[in-house]
């Protein structure tokens, strides 16, 4: 006879005999804060058939156990947990439980090709974007188009440097949200992402966290003081805009890494210069600004975001909005997706 299988939604606290048929659809490793070679734990996040998503947690001591046999995607009967509460600052589960696992859990490799490979639980735009509140600590799933990618740098960090990329996503109903990946995800992403590839490109975060943004203390710089500095960095300057100047015809559509013109190419932009198309071109222009402190003024070249063909919002092209209805209405699928990109837990 078949053994039972539980499912996750059935978890009570007050028993360890438990079975489930689940695939690891999350694995990550907690390390120990300001050491990159210490794991502290093992995390993953688990799912059944019903797409009930759950946090499992394997501890240190267990590690070297447990480690070696649980693979990322892979579908396993695993029995016998410690039930806890889910009180870990980052929720990857809304579910009220988290599984612990114990020296006797059981682990075991199945094949099952009507089990899904990957439930999504995408979040709108629109959605993130009107909430006047965001559970920061949540983990979520979205996807969108890549309409722009800007290059790998470092920040400092709790005296850290760690590397990041900004990414900016665009939904099927034009809603923008920018991205920030983190580690060595950046380096990866940003190799993924080839721009001389006029196809759209769709990314998918899964298990991402959602912020506010919330600004901070800045650096403001009257026109006589950027004038005079020779350090390279970013400042804000408080200034009027006193003319645009719009003689010797100068404004130009741009590829914002080379500022070299750029020819529209169907909903794309194509830069001869390097060959590299991108989502969005760049219309560039200079303005005469002046502030209240003296009587300088600055001719400073500025740009504005152009968009194929207009100066109007981009809509994402039609192969772009098939992809996005397709994994935005259908959330269950059974075989992975070749040309989604994935992102790790942060």
């Amino acid at each position: 006879m078949a053994p039972i299988i539980d499912m996750l939604t059935d978890i009570i606290p007050t028993k360890t005999k438990w079975a489930f048929r689940d695939r690891v659809v999350r694995l990550w490793k907690n390390l120990t804060f300001g050491k990159s070679d210490d794991i502290c734990s093992l995390e993953m996040v688990l799912i059944d058939r019903d797409g009930t998503r759950i946090h499992a947690s394997v501890k240190r001591n267990l590690i070297k156990t447990f480690k070696p046999i649980i693979r990322e995607g892979v579908l396993y009967v695993m029995r016998d947990f410690v039930i806890g509460y889910n009180n870990s600052k980052y929720k990857a589960s809304s579910h009220r439980y988290k599984l612990n696992f114990m020296m006797k859990t059981y682990v075991k490799e199945v094949e099952d090709s009507s089990f899904p490979y990957h439930i999504y639980n995408f979040i709108p735009f629109g959605h993130l974007l009107s909430a006047s509140k965001i559970d920061e600590n949540k983990l979520i799933d979205v996807i969108g188009e890549v309409v722009r990618i800007n290059t790998v740098h470092s920040k400092e960090i709790s005296g850290r440097s760690t590397r990041m990329i900004d990414i900016l996503l665009q939904d099927i109903e034009n809603n923008r949200l920018s991205c920030t990946i983190w580690s060595e995800q950046s380096d990866e992403l940003s190799n993924v992402l080839d721009t001389k590839n006029p196809e759209p490109a769709i990314l998918l975060l899964q298990t991402c966290r959602a912020k506010k943004f919330r600004g901070g203390g800045c650096d403001v710089k009257s026109i006589d003081q950027l004038l005079d500095s020779s350090e390279v960095g970013h400042c804000w300057i408080y200034v009027t805009i006193v003319a645009v100047e719009n003689d010797r015809n100068w404004c130009y559509l741009s590829y914002k890494k080379y500022l070299k013109n750029v020819n529209p190419i169907k909903t794309r932009f194509h830069c001869e210069k390097c060959d590299n198309f991108s989502a969005d071109g760049i219309l560039r222009f200079k303005v005469q600004l002046r502030d209240s402190t003296s009587d300088n003024e600055v001719n400073m070249p500025t740009k504005r975001h152009q968009k194929p063909l207009s100066l109007d919002e981009l809509k994402p092209s039609n192969k772009a909005k098939r992809t996005l209805d397709i994994y935005s209405s259908t959330q269950l699928s059974s075989n992975k997706s070749r040309r989604i990109i994935k992102q790790e837990k942060p």
